[in-house]
């Protein structure tokens, strides 16, 4: 997921009452912030991860960068 800038990262994480079961990583790139998102096997239905997804996108927009891509140039964040 990619962010304009970090008010829409804070505004997200203000919205959202349980992460415990997912596994969340920002970056920063080029002026703009990156969350990566993955869902450890046997903690959520299809449908809880859905509607997290969900919620993401009401802050932020997809991406398509890798994750790889922001290990090796992003600025990993809090």
């Amino acid at each position: 997921m990619t962010f304009n800038d970090i008010e829409e990262v804070i505004s997200l994480s203000h919205s959202l009452t349980d992460s415990r079961f997912i596994d969340d990583r920002l970056y920063a790139y080029e002026n703009r912030y990156y969350l990566y998102v993955a869902f450890p096997e046997g903690y959520l239905s299809e449908d809880e991860q859905e509607n997290y997804i969900s919620r993401i996108l009401e802050f932020g927009e997809e991406s398509n960068m890798s994750v790889h891509f922001l290990i090796e140039y992003g600025a990993r964040g809090f």
